[in-house]
């Protein structure tokens, strides 16, 4: 449990239900104030170096209207699905792809959008696959080996 409760202490009754009405009663309803992540991203880019970009990992909450909202403030989204690509495409000015285990047709996907970086695990073929898209060497050669 969160130090302050499981409600933060800034969140009172008439708070608490003007998000509820305004949820329609869909439950779940995760409730975010865009004012305390503006302050708290702000926060952030004042406590790292100059010239530190800050990217929002699209995992944690990819809900369209938020990745919107955070995108303006940030300089990046890290994606890690290709599922994740169509919201993230257009709103940030940069896009970062990670993780393990991307399917051939992610990675198309990904480099065809003009993502700037990707990283993916060496057993997913993932070399073959960006070198193809990017009229690279053959698949063998960009998998390491050679004949």
């Amino acid at each position: 449990m969160k130090p302050h409760g499981a409600i933060p202490h800034w969140w009172n009754e008439a708070r608490i239900e003007q998000a509820l009405a305004a949820s329609g009663g869909i439950t779940p309803c995760f409730v975010y104030d865009l004012g305390i992540v503006r302050e708290k991203i702000a926060m952030l880019r004042r406590a790292l170096p100059v010239g530190v970009g800050i990217h929002y990992a699209m995992k944690a909450n990819p809900l369209p209207v938020f990745v919107a909202a955070v995108a303006a403030l940030v300089d990046g989204i890290d994606i890690a699905s290709g599922g994740e690509l169509p919201v993230a495409h257009g709103l940030a000015k940069h896009i970062s792809f990670a993780g393990p285990g991307k399917r051939d047709v992610e990675l198309a996907a990904a480099i065809g959008a003009g993502v700037g970086s990707t990283r993916a695990g060496a057993a997913t073929g993932a070399a073959p696959t960006a070198a193809r898209a990017v009229g690279g060497p053959s698949a063998a050669a960009a998998g390491g080996r050679s004949s």
